[in-house]
């Protein structure tokens, strides 16, 4: 992401983009280190860097002392290790819970392997996760510590967003909204009082307005919709008024008079609505259906 390559060139760094995976780009990393005299940072495959990310369980353990389970985001598998090896340390009884993107499912397949599996790149908005899957370190790590992997869909992590820029005003990429995607999915019901771990903001601006249109969509809050109508002045006008009277939003309107074997004298008006959901976009459909019974409206 463009957000993501700016904000660390502004802090002085040189970023290379090479390869279509973080397997090719940790490679060319790899080979720079070698030619440069350089020393490669792992994102996750380090000791250091796993303890590092167990100081988020350290802050959970003493910041909510009450909580039953926690669900962490992963894709290598160094923050998930790291806080479940904190936490298991310091509360035996609590759960730790691992979320992955659906497309890139290291882990989950791992655990049911018994032993590490790499996945192909596949394109997902959780892209801070978009890992082949955990190293030997990070898997035997998550092995002994962390009580259960879920998967949750792309769907599901753009509705997360949403809902966290709408309710909670927080600015969250992908793989930052997991927990909260896998709880608002169903894909995981907490057995007790459940914290998400946050833990990204790195989105770029053009991709969260995607974001948030898609989680609308998904949610039912934007509908599509045609209404086939006669081809005379102030029919536009009774179709918005109709909208209006049951509390929806018109955002897009096109008007067209000449989609193939359309009768002369008919138009059909494609709308673009903002409801509340599929209970108020029903009684939007009966109410035109009522006062257009020739012209029968139809969504997409």
């Amino acid at each position: 992401p463009l957000a993501k390559i700016n904000a660390t060139r502004a802090l002085g760094a040189r970023v290379v983009i090479h390869g279509a995976s973080l397997d090719e780009a940790r490679a060319e990393a790899f080979a720079i280190a070698d030619r440069e005299g350089r020393i490669f940072v792992p994102p996750f495959d380090d000791d250091a860097v796993i303890a590092g990310q167990g100081t988020v369980g350290l802050e959970l353990a003493r910041q909510a002392p009450d909580i039953d389970e926690v669900l962490v985001p992963a894709g290598g598998g160094g923050l998930l290790a790291g806080v479940a090896l904190a936490l298991k340390h310091l509360r035996p009884g609590i759960r730790v819970i691992g979320v992955q993107s659906a497309a890139m499912d290291g882990i989950a397949r791992s655990l049911a392997a018994g032993k590490p599996v790499a996945v192909g790149a596949t394109r997902t908005i959780a892209d801070g996760v978009a890992v082949s899957g955990p190293s030997e370190r990070t898997f035997a790590l998550i092995q002994r510590y962390v009580d259960e992997v879920v998967t949750v869909p792309d769907e599901a992590i753009a509705q997360a967003i949403l809902a966290l820029v709408e309710r909670a005003k927080f600015v969250v990429e992908g793989a930052g909204a997991l927990g909260v995607a896998a709880v608002m999915s169903g894909r995981y019901r907490p057995k007790g009082k459940a914290l998400a771990v946050i833990s990204g903001g790195n989105i770029d601006i053009n991709l969260l307005g995607s974001m948030v249109r898609r989680g609308l969509v998904e949610a039912g809050r934007y509908q599509h919709l045609a209404v086939e109508v006669s081809d005379t002045p102030g029919e536009l006008a009774l179709v918005s008024s109709v909208i209006a009277e049951v509390g929806g939003n018109i955002l897009e309107v096109d008007h067209n008079r000449e989609a193939p074997g359309m009768p002369v004298g008919v138009a059909v008006l494609e709308l673009l609505l903002e409801v509340n959901g599929a209970e108020q976009f029903s009684d939007i459909l009966e109410a035109l259906r009522a006062r257009f019974p020739e012209g029968e409206p139809s969504r997409d």
